[in-house]
């Protein structure tokens, strides 16, 4: 569900920045796939080192933390922002409970937890 809200909210996003753009020249083309790979980067490095969350798991009351349940360092959360374009990293999540880029990041998503 997170991957679904995220995906959503980054589109949109890259949409609007993107919009402006004709696109009918590779100067424009090339602008407007930079605009969309930061628009990917930021909005998860942002959003999970500011908050460690996205918007997404806002909505589903999770949150990022380390394998050992403490707070992940920037480091971590640009490891697994980068890990994110690994190909298979979506597909992952059929044969493991966290993904890839969990794994290589040593993250993982936890419920949020209210006491």
């Amino acid at each position: 569900m997170n991957f679904i809200i995220d995906f959503i909210i980054w589109i949109l996003i890259a949409g609007i920045l993107t919009y402006p753009l004709n696109a009918n020249n590779d100067i424009q083309m090339l602008i407007g796939y930079l605009i969309i790979f930061g628009t990917f980067i930021g909005y998860y490095a942002i959003m999970e080192t500011k908050f460690q969350k996205t918007v997404g798991k806002y909505v589903t009351k999770t949150t990022v933390v380390k394998m050992n349940g403490e707070k992940p360092t920037n480091g971590d959360i640009v490891t697994r922002t980068f890990c994110r374009l690994i190909p298979f990293d979506r597909l992952s999540f059929l044969f493991m409970k966290n993904g890839i880029h969990d794994l290589l990041s040593k993250t993982k998503v936890v419920k949020d937890n209210f006491e």
